[in-house]
């Protein structure tokens, strides 16, 4: 009895284990593809939505054309966002990432979720600290999941000029449960 117990907790554990679902390389690029991601998910890209554009930086996915306000983010379509499809319950636990914003760049940002072709609702919210590059994790609400697809939206916003940047450099990591 005592060996069943100890391997069905063993096999539990295996099976509970948090993943990297889906990781991006931070390059100058118009979209970015994943660089890896677990079995059974389907990443899509990582992009910008049409109301930013790109800004040539080395070595960092960086956009510009960010608004003063939430709302006109939301409106104009002023958003970084990366999902994937899957064919079995995932459970969404964090995101984690290197960035920076110039200092005209956005100070706030809104991170918001679709889950299974839902409507995007924020699940967070953060700011860039100063306009050093610095790492942030990002917790999603606890038995947040997927049985289809996700997508992640980021809303960088409180820019000061239009021409302010805001950047990832590194990696961009997901991390859930298959």
């Amino acid at each position: 009895m005592r060996t069943f117990s100890i391997l069905a907790i063993a096999i539990l554990h295996l099976v509970v284990c948090q993943v990297v679902l889906v990781e991006y390389d931070a390059i100058e690029a118009s979209f970015l593809t994943a660089s890896s991601s677990a079995a059974g998910i389907i990443p899509g890209v990582f992009e910008r939505g049409s109301g930013i554009y790109e800004r040539a930086t080395n070595n960092a996915f960086n956009s510009a054309g960010f608004s003063s306000t939430l709302s006109h983010a939301v409106g104009f379509a002023e958003y970084l966002e990366f999902g994937f499809t899957t064919s079995s319950a995932t459970t969404l636990s964090s995101f984690v990432f290197t960035h920076r914003s110039s200092g005209s760049g956005p100070n706030q940002l809104s991170f918001q979720v679709s889950i299974d072709g839902g409507a995007f609702a924020q699940f967070a919210t953060g700011a860039p600290t100063g306009t050093g590059t610095v790492g942030l994790h990002v917790d999603f609400a606890p038995g947040t999941v997927a049985t289809t697809s996700a997508k992640i939206r980021i809303y960088p916003y409180g820019a000061s000029a239009h021409q302010g940047t805001y950047r990832y450099v590194g990696k961009i990591t997901l991390n859930g449960i298959i």
